[in-house]
């Protein structure tokens, strides 16, 4: 069984902190620990619901490219579509950082060892690959037939993780 576990995916972890930092409107959860503004601001013009139209564009965009391409390919992110104004980089940066685990945990207490066999189930219906995203509570979605999207409270959590991947795998038998 050979599958992916993104925790950090950089072009939607950006795509979240610009949500975040400029209070944009999307149909998402908040992220889990809101990242530091910083000296972020949104940029007057256009207006706010035009970024939060721009913003849900982007979001389409990305997840409509891991659809149709192969993996590892992304749409452009944020900033190489819309600049860098109006964003604190280092901001992002440190918000990156401490989305990443400094260390491994030990393997038993691995979430995906804990949820083995719901895990082995969504594998067997075409499950490929999960995205963690840093979204506050419990969340999951399904991206594609070969991919799980759950928040890091989802995936932490051995019961949460394997009610997502059975809901996965039921949508998948029924299709």
């Amino acid at each position: 069984m050979t599958m992916s576990v993104d925790p950090a995916d950089h072009s939607l972890v950006e795509l979240l902190f610009v949500r975040s930092v400029w209070d944009l409107t999307a149909d998402l959860p908040e992220a889990d620990s809101a990242p530091a503004r910083g000296r972020s601001r949104r940029p007057e013009r256009p207006s706010c619901e035009a970024w939060s139209e721009r913003w849900r564009a982007a979001w389409r965009r990305e997840w409509e490219v891991r659809r149709n391409e192969p993996p590892g390919v992304h749409a452009p992110s944020w900033i190489a579509q819309f600049g860098a104004d109006g964003l604190d980089e280092t901001a992002l940066k440190r918000w990156v950082a401490g989305l990443t685990p400094v260390s491994l945990p030990p393997l038993d207490e691995d979430p995906e060892r804990r949820v083995v066999p719901a895990l082995r189930r969504a594998w067997e219906t075409g499950l490929a690959s999960v995205v963690v995203l840093p979204l506050r509570g419990d969340w999951s979605w399904t991206a594609s037939p070969r991919c799980l999207v759950v928040s890091g409270t989802t995936r932490d959590d051995s019961g949460l993780y394997s009610a997502a991947l059975d809901l996965f795998t039921a949508g998948r038998i029924a299709e």
